[in-house]
């Protein structure tokens, strides 16, 4: 099981790649401060994209990020992490829930994995980790992974760092 926080979420929702979620995870969870967040962006096609993929209870064909409520324990948690350590509400959501039910986190804000990883959640992705069990898997070939940096930087303005692009490229030599 994987927790998601909204950077991830919304980047692949920009590039409408929020298949390769679905593809590299049985279940994926976020939180509802990370459903507020991107609730306030407003009604933009990367916003429809995510809240398509959304259920609450019932699963339905469509959909496959379940939206979790946290236990009083997990909010207890979160508050405390959000004081503490100046995160936002999402983000100690999201390191609550991956902790207490030891889950992964994925996320790309590395003071948020950094938070995470001094808390002990035992798993933590970023993005180009992410992208490399992808790659690994073989869910993304070459030509996809070139695609993909060009559109992250197209609509987003997510640009990897040169390490980044030939850690990921090297899989394909």
């Amino acid at each position: 099981m994987t927790v998601i926080d909204t950077c991830v979420l919304s980047s692949l929702a920009k590039i409408d790649r929020l298949d390769l979620l679905r593809t590299s995870f049985e279940n994926i969870l976020a939180t509802p401060s990370v459903v507020n967040e991107i609730e306030e962006v407003g009604e933009t096609e990367f916003v429809k994209r995510i809240k398509e993929a959304l259920y609450f209870e019932k699963i339905e064909e469509e959909k496959f990020i379940l939206v979790v409520s946290l236990s009083s324990k997990e909010l207890q948690y979160a508050h405390k992490l959000k004081s503490e350590c100046g995160l936002s509400i999402a983000d100690s959501e999201c390191i609550a829930v991956a902790k207490m039910r030891e889950m992964l986190l994925l996320s790309d804000d590395k003071y948020l994995g950094k938070i995470a990883i001094n808390e002990e959640v035992e798993y933590v992705f970023d993005f180009v980790t992410f992208l490399e069990a992808c790659i690994v898997k073989g869910i993304i070939q070459k030509e996809e992974l070139i695609e993909l940096v060009s559109l992250l930087k197209k609509r987003d303005f997510y640009e990897f760092s040169e390490d980044d692009r030939m850690e990921l490229f090297s899989y394909f030599e």
